[in-house]
């Protein structure tokens, strides 16, 4: 609990910085790579059965 409770106050420096007109780019770890392409997968089912 203590580790989500980090994170969770971490959270609006984190949103802070992510917004900063100075980042051009990020770079993601192994794991998030994998997380985004199951989000482009979802996504891409979603969209083929909402068309049938």
């Amino acid at each position: 609990f203590e580790a989500l409770q980090q994170d969770y106050e971490q959270m609006p420096r984190q949103q802070k910085g992510l917004r900063n007109d100075r980042l051009d780019h990020m770079s993601l770890v192994k794991e998030e790579v994998v997380i985004a392409h199951y989000h482009s997968v979802v996504a891409r089912y979603m969209a083929e059965t909402a068309r049938r």
